[in-house]
């Protein structure tokens, strides 16, 4: 980012504190359809719905400090770089994000990605090799990725990011990730697995694998310390056992300092909770705290670690 927009944010972010508002990040789902058939992600069987055509007037209502557009799988909507103009015609300052398997990312379609608005680019990789693929259901995926990480880091995005989600069968893999990370340039953002979407009791890192889990996140730490490769904060890695181990943390804010639109243009405190509302009406400002602690999503954590100076400096960069 300019440091014009960096200080537009801080800004923005006083303004938000001085009305007594607390939402900082929008995720927009722009569609539920999607080319993969993920071991962990149920999206691929719903049926098709309603898909707005412009998600603008959502972020203008909500002037949020970052929008995360996901699906889904984002690129299967042909107009996916309109949807992204629109909103930073309307939003000259929020930084915008995305998430994608990879599976039809191009360099090409990546330029027109830049052009249209996206700051920060981030790829879904939970295992460097083939492994990707089984769980993603997309013969070649990670080899394909693999392959742009080197081109995609001389696009000019503010940051591009490989998404990894820490689950029992990739510990292993989470070396060989975060060097692949360090050798194209780019960073690495870590999530702890959750089974409410599929049902995966079994990808839960098991007590069996407690240890290697420990030596995984001090990995992570010692890496991010060194090579400054993940953005991810010390109070979320830190929690991440203390989840695996089934503690329940409190604190949720979903709904009041984030929240989820759906294609449609439904409201949800989060992707696994219901909608509550729709985005013309929805105040998070007379939203409740929820009682639900059975994940450890980024999304929440990082939400809920606190705001220090360190922490400001390792998100602007």
């Amino acid at each position: 980012m300019t440091g014009r927009r960096k200080i537009a944010l801080a800004a923005r972010l006083a303004g938000h504190v001085l009305r007594g508002q607390r939402l900082r990040l929008l995720t927009i789902e722009v569609t539920k359809r999607c080319n993969a058939r993920c071991e962990f992600c149920d999206y691929w069987r719903e049926p098709p719905g309603l898909e707005l055509a412009d998600y603008a007037p959502i972020v203008r209502r909500f002037t949020p400090l970052v929008v995360t557009f996901s699906g889904g799988e984002p690129l299967v909507r042909r107009d996916f770089p309109e949807l992204v103009r629109r909103v930073r015609a309307a939003d000259p300052d929020v930084y915008l994000s995305m998430v994608t398997n990879g599976a039809v990312l191009t360099l090409e379609r990546a330029r027109e990605l830049r052009a249209a608005g996206i700051d920060q680019l981030s790829i879904s990789l939970d295992y460097p090799d083939e492994r990707h693929d089984e769980a993603r259901g997309i013969p070649g995926l990670a080899a394909k990725i693999r392959g742009l990480l080197g081109p995609l880091a001389g696009v000019g995005f503010d940051a591009v990011t490989l998404n990894t989600v820490l689950k029992n069968d990739n510990l292993d893999r989470i070396p060989a990730i975060i060097e692949l990370a360090r050798e194209n340039g780019i960073q690495v953002g870590f999530s702890a697995f959750c089974q409410l979407k599929a049902g995966r009791g079994d990808l839960l890192v098991s007590e069996a694998n407690r240890s290697r889990l420990h030596d995984t996140v001090r990995l992570i730490k010692e890496a991010k310390r060194r090579h400054r490769i993940t953005r991810s904060s010390d109070y979320y890695l830190d929690r991440v056992e203390e989840y695996f181990a089934g503690a329940s943390i409190p604190g949720c804010e979903a709904g009041i300092r984030w929240a989820q639109v759906t294609p449609a243009g439904g409201i949800k405190p989060c992707s696994e909770l219901p909608v509550v509302g729709d985005w013309q009406g929805y105040d998070p400002r007379r939203a409740r705290p929820v009682s639900c602690t059975s994940c450890w999503y980024s999304c929440r954590g990082e939400a809920q670690a606190p705001v220090t100076w360190r922490r400001v400096r390792e998100l602007i960069g």
